[in-house]
Formats: C-alpha cells, sequence, structure tokens
C-alpha cells in the first residue's frame, strides 16, 4: 500500500475499518485479490464484507442480467362479453363473444 497508515480493528468497529479498506481499495485501482494481498486482508472476508455493507440496490443492479424479455402488463379486454344464451331446458350459457361463437356452436350441437 502506497500509504504508511495503518488501520487497526480494535481502534473502530468492525464497519469502519472495513469501510476504510474498501475506499482504499476502490482508490487504489487494484484488483480485490491485489488488493488484499497488499493490505494482508484474506480475499474471502473482504468480499463477505463488501457484500454485507453494500446497499441491497446496488447489489442487485450489479447482478441483473440481460435476458432478453421485456415486461408486459396484461390489461383485461375493454371488450364485455354482451351475448348470453338461454336455453329451453333452463340451462344458461353466459359470455359469448366473437372469440368463442365456434365453440358454444359445437357445445350447443352435443345438447
Amino acid at each position: 500500500m502506497a500509504s504508511s497508515e495503518t488501520i487497526s480493528p480494535p481502534e473502530s468497529t468492525a464497519e469502519q475499518y472495513w469501510q476504510t479498506h474498501f475506499k482504499r481499495w476502490q482508490e487504489s485501482g487494484l484488483t480485490q485479490s491485489d488488493y488484499c494481498r497488499q493490505a494482508e486482508l484474506s480475499r474471502h472476508r473482504f468480499k463477505y464484507w463488501r457484500r454485507k455493507l453494500e446497499p441491497a440496490s446496488v447489489t442487485r443492479r450489479k447482478k441483473k442480467r440481460e435476458t432478453g424479455f421485456v415486461p408486459v402488463q396484461v390489461r383485461p379486454s375493454s371488450v364485455e362479453a354482451s351475448l348470453t344464451l338461454a336455453l329451453p331446458n333452463g340451462m344458461v350459457v353466459r359470455g359469448i363473444d366473437a372469440g368463442n361463437v365456434e365453440l358454444i356452436k359445437r357445445l350447443v350441437a352435443q345438447l
């Protein structure tokens, strides 16, 4: 490390200790592994504390992957089915529209 300052965990909380290291690492331009090696830190502990202290939104943004899918909103049809068929036996078929007329024809033919 370029700085001759040392960081000692007993003098500060663990969070402050790691926040200081994260700031120094980002300013150093080194990879995490190289910084940990130079600062004599456990790379696994460094990653653990980074994940723990990093805001959740930043973590999610980094982990978000492009899937090729786009969000789609499904809205109910603005056209209401207005046809109802009342059969002589008392059976009533509701919700008939242009999309299911053929199905209703086949259904009535089976009765």
